[in-house]
């Protein structure tokens, strides 16, 4: 008899024998040494011969390298699917697949079903390693990771799917999954320890795409530039990455809302509706990760702000209650890269009141705020403490809402490792000629307790009539309005989480 080597694949391992020279073998012993394997070097029976003793119903086994590459998944969501262990089929709730922004791993989030038996609600990491045709069937092999894996044994997995069918715009997948570490058993797509119906929603339409005020500009980022946004693909989906380099990580794509809210990149152009001076779009958006709700505020020719839900596994729920708050939203104020100077408000000079008591350490003590005086595109802060310093701000981008002022700006020096952007955030008071000024370097809103600068100052007189006229012509952009929800990436594998 000649003993196979242990392979990933032989359940239990127990030692398995072959007939060789017309020899069968008795009944293997119940518990066998971990099995071994020897070479004949002699060659007193030729290779083919051998071969040829192999008979056709001769049973497959199943080896995988345990250090092999990862190819791509056949597939890639998002996807919804139900699923069965041979108990009935668990539907409702519907269970969902995730790409990651690896292509070679996707994620089965399965949901429980109440009136299913061997349901249940976990996620489950599906490393793709291979695959093959044989006739119609398609072979799959994967190492899985779940709360229950606890060897190679149960890691993994041989999977057998057909290719995908199309009844209307729905394409649908049939998968059958291995009991064990082998590849036995699998005859057809339905037939398995675990069986799986896939299905992903096309759309036969051509791409929506982002509103041209935002695809104006190919970079954006965020005020402390640890973000950027690039727009790409025709202006139909946004790449973002950490600092200012291309990216190569997360991708948001637009969807329509006025068609059913689904899984795809791609559908139907949404038709916007257009007012004088307004723009609002609605649209749904997703990445690999998951879908989110956000509202896309154009502020300025130079400037928007996108308020973000969390993170949803479907694109129905994003917007509900659970995943969006207006008043918990995060809101990042994006500016565009290479933008000109602009208009900077409220135009005059002011004084600070009470600038003259003593300094305490190296807090900064403010005496003069001017704005747009010496230019039309400067904002210029005095300081008389810790030391009498002159900063002063070219402007990029201004807007008002519900009574305040916002200026986005960049300081005209500014020591290494210091702000490149401030965000101004301006409250008059035209009756008492008083200002309320704050400055921050993460986003644009008016809260004093935690602002990097907060002044109070009162008007001390106008500007000349040469730095009046230069914001004379200044017009201040409606803003418009956009409406999304996205799938978002971030992508930290396996869990496959981001947010924006």
């Amino acid at each position: 008899d000649v003993q196979l080597p242990e392979v990933y694949g032989d359940k239990h391992e127990a030692q398995q024998h072959y007939p060789v020279q017309g020899i069968y073998p008795l009944i293997p012993p119940p518990l066998p040494p971990p099995p071994t394997a020897y070479c004949d070097d002699t060659m007193e029976f030729d290779l083919p011969r051998l071969c040829r003793d192999i008979t056709g119903d001769a049973m497959l086994y199943s080896m995988f390298r345990l250090n092999s590459e990862p190819v791509a998944c056949p597939f890639h969501g998002p996807l919804t699917f139900t699923y069965s262990r041979g108990y009935g089929e668990c539907e409702h709730p519907v269970s969902q697949v995730d790409s990651c922004a690896d292509d070679s791993r996707l994620l089965f989030r399965h949901q429980a079903c109440a009136d299913v038996p061997g349901s249940e609600s976990f996620v489950e990491e599906l490393v793709c390693l291979a695959s093959w045709k044989e006739g119609s069937n398609h072979y799959l092999v994967g190492k899985v990771d779940h709360i229950h894996v606890k060897s190679d044994e149960d890691r993994y997995r041989c999977f057998i799917y057909e290719h995908p069918r199309h009844q209307g715009n729905t394409q649908t997948w049939n998968l059958a999954q291995s009991a064990d570490a082998t590849c036995q058993g699998l005859i057809s797509a339905h037939e398995g320890s675990k069986t799986m119906k896939l299905s992903k929603v096309t759309h036969n339409g051509r791409k929506c795409k982002f509103p041209s005020w935002l695809t104006v500009h190919s970079h954006w980022h965020t005020l402390d530039n640890s973000k950027s946004y690039f727009v790409y693909h025709k202006n139909t989906s946004i790449r973002i990455s950490d600092g200012t380099a291309a990216p190569e990580d997360i991708e948001v794509s637009p969807l329509s809302p006025r068609d059913p809210i689904n899984n795809v990149r791609s559908s139907t152009s949404p038709s916007p509706r257009q007012t004088r001076g307004h723009t609002d779009f609605r649209l749904v958006c997703h990445n690999k990760s998951g879908y989110q709700c956000l509202r896309i505020y154009r502020r300025d020719e130079h400037v928007v702000q996108v308020r973000s839900g969390e993170l949803g596994l479907k694109a129905e729920e994003a917007c509900s209650s659970h995943y969006w708050s207006p008043t918990t939203a995060n809101l990042t104020t994006l500016v565009a890269a290479g933008g000109p100077p602009g208009p900077c408000g409220p135009f005059g000079r002011y004084h600070v009141p009470d600038a003259l008591v003593p300094c305490a350490g190296e807090s900064r003590t403010f005496t003069h705020i001017t704005v747009g005086c010496n230019s039309g595109n400067t904002l210029q802060l005095d300081a008389r403490c810790p030391e009498k310093t002159v900063y002063v701000f070219h402007c990029h981008g201004q807007w008002t809402s519900e009574g305040v002022t916002y200026v986005v700006a960049s300081p005209m020096s500014r020591a290494s490792g210091a702000p490149r952007r401030v965000c101004f955030a301006y409250s008059d008071d035209t009756r008492t000629n008083t200002l309320t000024l704050t400055a921050r370097h993460d986003t644009c809103i008016q809260r004093q307790h935690d602002a990097h600068i907060a002044i109070n100052a009162t008007l001390a007189g106008q500007c000349v009539e040469g730095g009046r006229s230069n914001s004379g012509g200044s017009k201040r952009l409606a803003g418009g309005l956009l409406h999304l929800i996205c799938l978002l990436i971030l992508t930290i594998i396996p869990a496959c989480v981001v947010s924006l």
